[in-house]
């Protein structure tokens, strides 16, 4: 009877503990893989970069073994279009910004093409 009471305890305070995260009270609600101009203003940091590096700082890290063309590399694409390297976030204010999405080197390719050199891509709308 005390482990039936136990495992009950257990689901429940799983259930309470499921609704307060996904009411919006201890974060962010976006997926994982997205990030919303909300998420981007409450770091307080002015260039998407800086932003990526408080709240998905594995989005900025090449994964994976190196690639037979060189050094892996993250491709940005800015509204469809590329828009360089890692680095290319730095010029983008997080004003700007309508959202963010992680690709992985799969699914930019699948969008993009062939990427030949990238360990996946960041995907960055604006206004």
């Amino acid at each position: 009877m005390r482990r039936v009471n136990r495992l009950a305890v257990f689901v429940y305070s799983m259930l309470v503990l499921g609704c307060a995260s996904s009411a919006g009270g201890g974060g962010s609600d976006s997926p994982r893989d997205a990030l919303t101009q909300a998420d981007l203003l409450e770091t307080n940091q002015p260039t998407v970069y800086e932003a990526l590096q408080q709240l998905r700082p594995q989005w900025m890290r090449v994964r994976g073994p190196g690639r037979a063309y060189g050094t892996p590399t993250i491709q940005v694409y800015l509204d469809g279009a590329p828009f360089g390297e890692l680095n290319a976030l730095r010029q983008l204010r997080v004003t700007g910004v309508r959202d963010v999405r992680y690709l992985s080197a799969t699914d930019a390719a699948t969008l993009f093409g062939t990427l030949s050199d990238a360990a996946h891509a960041i995907l960055v709308r604006t206004r």
